[in-house]
């Protein structure tokens, strides 16, 4: 499946035939239409090797004074700026994670610390009712 830009700015998916009917044969243009642009207008094809390749259909060429803007920079820069967001969102996400596991770690202990003391207690429950039923012998003179 390939996306392609049409002349109105709305993006197409292109859709394929399998490699047995595509030979010698041009593509379709078929599918939904969608009007928000796209990360990038350059679009995946399947070479005549069946090799990929990356090109830019002639169809969505604007004219410099028509372009919308036209950046001051090279393309990878925005692929730059996107992975250098991602990784300050992967940061975020790492930071509650790390809280989340602090907080739940307190929990444990907490958890911990009230077993121990409902352990205690229940010993020294079990030793009073032990020393109830089972009394010490009498001192021997």
């Amino acid at each position: 499946m390939k996306f392609e830009k049409a002349p109105d700015g709305s993006w197409i998916r292109r859709v394929e035939k399998p490699p047995a009917q595509a030979r010698g044969q041009g593509q379709v243009h078929l599918e939904a239409t969608f009007p928000e642009p796209m990360m990038s207008e350059p679009t995946y094809t399947m070479g005549p090797s069946f090799e990929p390749s990356f090109t830019k259909p002639p169809h969505i060429e604007t004219p410099p004074h028509q372009a919308p803007h036209a950046p001051d920079h090279a393309p990878w820069m925005d692929l730059s700026a996107q992975i250098s967001s991602l990784g300050t969102r992967m940061e975020e996400l790492a930071g509650s994670l790390e809280a989340r596991m602090d907080q739940q770690q307190v929990a444990i202990e907490l958890l911990h610390q009230r077993i121990e003391c409902t352990e205690s207690h229940q010993q020294e429950e079990m030793m009073a009712y032990l020393r109830f039923v089972f009394p010490p012998p009498p001192p021997q003179p």
